[in-house]
């Protein structure tokens, strides 16, 4: 490429030290020039904004009072980029670890087509080894993607329908349009929904096939999920059912009380049986909070549905 668009990669952090060398590494020396790294720290107390200052002193450290969640600490990383000027916001989980000519290659296919809202590149275990399963459930939903696989000729790009936010690049003029991270989910599925509105909204979502990434992905090792993160990972669910911009809202509620198999039962009879009285607590606690919440979720509904 003769010309480079400005890139800003912020890695979203909370109690994530034991990653942040490698995520940090490796960003370091990524070859991108005028490339600008940012951590933005959800009030750790693994000591991760002391490990920054210290070891990586050139890297911008922006230290949050409280845990903003994702969708806050994401949405300021946006914000940073438009104020800056970067034509791209890359946002990363500090599980991330990156190589080769990884930036070079997103930003090739982000720019290929000034309709694609976000940019993903191809993420693979922490080991380098096998592709991650949730990515490459997203990418089989793409018919071209599971021919050319098939045939053993891959494009550099596939469009999909939704995003994993572990490592993800936003086009901020897109943004400002339609709209940062909803902060109502606090943590996951605040990626799922991002996509889903870009592409209501008549962008794109693509995988750059060429960018490759390592991602250890949390969520596949259920043995370090705490109760807290099980519980925001469930309650996000219903949420993203709600807020589907593509329906009307009366219509997304009808589906969620109603339909058993789509709806809120089906989360709720995937998820473990009712019989567990600890679930069943669970349960109606997390119901409860979304009754509670019903006017708000209506509202961002709303607002997704009209972002300039």
């Amino acid at each position: 490429m003769s010309d480079y668009p400005s890139v800003m990669a912020a890695v979203i952090n909370y109690n994530g030290m034991e990653w942040l060398g490698d995520c940090l590494s490796g960003l370091a020396v990524t070859d991108y020039p005028g490339l600008e790294i940012v951590v933005i720290d959800n009030a750790s107390r693994d000591g991760s904004a002391g490990f920054v200052k210290e070891k990586f002193s050139r890297v911008k450290l922006v230290e949050n009072r409280v845990n903003a969640g994702f969708a806050g600490a994401a949405n300021l990383a946006i914000d940073m980029a438009i104020a800056r000027g970067a034509k791209y916001a890359v946002l990363l989980n500090p599980d991330i670890k990156v190589s080769g000519d990884w930036m070079r290659e997103l930003v090739k296919a982000a720019d290929s087509d000034e309709r694609i809202a976000i940019s993903m590149p191809l993420h693979y275990d922490y080991d380098g080894n096998d592709p991650d399963p949730n990515q490459m459930k997203i990418l089989s939903d793409n018919p071209d993607f599971v021919n050319d696989r098939n045939r053993g000729e891959p494009k550099e790009i596939y469009g999909v329908n939704s995003a994993i936010g572990g490592c993800m690049m936003i086009r901020t003029d897109i943004a400002k349009s339609i709209g940062r991270f909803d902060t109502i989910y606090f943590l996951y599925a605040e990626d799922s929904d991002f996509a889903r509105r870009a592409i209501f909204h008549g962008y794109k979502i693509v995988v750059a096939m060429n960018s490759k990434i390592m991602h250890w992905h949390k969520i596949l090792h259920k043995d370090r999920i705490d109760r807290r993160t099980r519980f925001l990972v469930y309650r996000s669910k219903f949420i993203y059912l709600l807020k589907d911009p593509g329906k009307p809202f009366l219509h997304n509620l009808s589906q969620y009380y109603l339909n058993k198999g789509s709806g809120a039962w089906g989360i709720i009879n995937s998820w473990a049986p009712l019989s567990n009285p600890r679930y069943l607590a669970l349960a109606l606690y997390t119901q409860l909070w979304i009754l509670l919440h019903l006017p708000v979720i209506f509202f961002r509904h709303f607002k997704d549905k009209r972002a300039s």
